[in-house]
């Protein structure tokens, strides 16, 4: 895959964080894509990545006075992924 080209998805929706069987589901299916299990670090740093998103995002709604939707959903899931992250 050529490494300039970075996936994004798109959307009108205000965004937040995916729920975290569906982060499991995506890490699982990358590592089916490229035939190879992540190693136990890459699989921490792949949980802890998961959490720059929502934490840019739940940024932005505190700078521009938003709704707090990715705040929120860091309220609830940040334990549990920095768990999974081991950190």
């Amino acid at each position: 895959m050529d490494q300039s080209l970075v996936p994004a998805f798109a959307s009108t929706r205000t965004p937040a964080l995916a729920p975290i069987r569906n982060s499991a589901s995506c890490i699982r299916a990358y590592e089916l894509a490229r035939d190879r299990t992540f190693t136990d670090d890459e699989r921490q740093i792949a949980w802890a990545a998961s959490l720059w998103p929502a934490l840019h995002n739940a940024r932005g709604e505190c700078l521009f006075q938003s709704s707090p939707i990715a705040a929120t959903a860091l309220i609830a899931q940040a334990a549990e992924r920095l768990a999974l992250a081991r950190a």
